[in-house]
């Protein structure tokens, strides 16, 4: 499946999720009837209208893609593609139960064993996330659509999320390693997309439920910038043997450090260059219309921004360094592009830069707040 279909897959979900909510928020109100599942765990009618809406859509859209269900998979038949679908209609439906609102509405699309779509939606909270790639993660918050990076929000605290209450010796060591200075109890995948809207930093949990507990989550982290393994520093893919959970350590950074994230940041900087670059193409005039002209142009403004904007702020790599015939070309382009700038504009490509590094321009970027200030 190619990223424009994921992307319309997964916007042409969230109406239905929306839906199921308001469904699953109408049963609440009324009480909810509850009936024990073999494996002595509760499901309600209201799991079950939700559950009957999320399929039949996902059917609608993409009828070639298995679906495997909390509410009806056999645990007793391996799954053994390598596409799916895990769908939790409810999950945290003790905090249901309760008419808590940490609950939340998953599906995940699995390609390769590994998750390409995220959607996650809690409806006490009125907060819809998914996402659909790396870097393409959002948020919708009572109505407002907001990009998910990681970005950290409490930069004077490291705040880890717990599941139960209680924490085992082999989660605290690992909180401390990582210098947790907090921790909060927060029930059902709502935790991975709190990490990933930078409103914590770390969930580590023994192994536990199931893939369809996680899936979604996980998708929605990872395209948000952060990371997430097992306790060995392992992948976790997925369509394991009766679908169970290995330990995971679910992180907004690899450094919990940094307040951003390097993926956030080396988008931050492209975003900066490409309107940078657009800035100062459109006042060149000397050039005229022919595109192979304006292509030369840009190619050398691209190469003369690339080396002295992105490398010295290390979000790219480090700049070039010695004669080599990459360094001696990008040396010449840059001439060349300077030159053609000041002679049409009266200034420099630097001085254009230096010009544009303003609060008000960043804002037109996904630049971090810090560098603009």
């Amino acid at each position: 499946m190619n990223k424009q279909k994921l992307k319309n897959t997964t916007e042409e979900l969230l109406a239905t999720f929306l839906k199921a909510g308001k469904i699953a928020k109408e049963i609440s109100a009324k009480g909810v009837k509850i009936t024990i599942k073999p494996d002595k765990s509760p499901v309600t009618d209201g799991d079950l209208a939700v559950n009957e809406i999320l399929t039949n859509k996902i059917k609608d859209l993409t009828p070639e893609i298995p679906i495997i269900s909390e509410e009806t998979v056999d645990l007793k038949i391996d799954n053994k593609n390598r596409n799916f679908w895990l769908i939790d209609p409810i999950d945290g439906t003790k905090d249901y139960i309760k008419k808590n609102d940490e609950y939340t509405l998953n599906a995940a699309l699995i390609i390769n064993l590994q998750p390409a779509i995220g959607i996650v939606y809690a409806p006490g909270k009125n907060r819809l996330f998914y996402s659909f790639g790396e870097n393409f993660a959002y948020e919708i918050d009572s109505g407002e659509k907001k990009t998910l990076n990681c970005k950290k929000k409490k930069k004077n605290e490291i705040l880890g999320l717990e599941h139960s209450g209680i924490i085992s010796a082999e989660i605290e060591n690992i909180y401390k390693k990582n210098k947790v200075s907090k921790t909060l109890k927060m029930s059902s995948s709502l935790k991975f997309c709190i990490l990933a809207a930078g409103e914590a930093d770390i969930y580590a949990a023994n192994a536990r439920a199931y893939e369809w507990d996680i899936a979604a989550g996980h998708a929605i982290l990872e395209h948000s910038g952060g990371v997430m393994t097992d306790h060995n520093g392992k992948k976790i893919l997925y369509g394991k043997k009766n679908y169970r959970n290995l330990p995971i350590i679910a992180k907004r950074s690899k450094d919990l450090s940094k307040w951003f994230t390097t993926k956030s940041c080396n988008f931050c900087a492209l975003s900066y260059l490409l309107i940078l670059l657009k800035k100062i193409y459109h006042k060149i005039k000397i050039w005229g219309d022919s595109m192979i002209k304006k292509a030369f142009v840009l190619i050398a403004l691209g190469v003369t921004l690339s080396g002295c904007f992105m490398a010295p702020l290390a979000f790219v790599g480090p700049a070039t360094s010695g004669f080599t015939t990459s360094s001696i070309l990008q040396s010449g382009m840059t001439s060349g592009a300077n030159y053609l700038v000041k002679k049409s504009t009266g200034k420099t490509i630097a001085e254009h830069a230096i010009e544009s590094f303003s609060k008000d321009f960043l804002k037109q970027t996904y630049m971090p707040e810090k560098l603009t200030k």
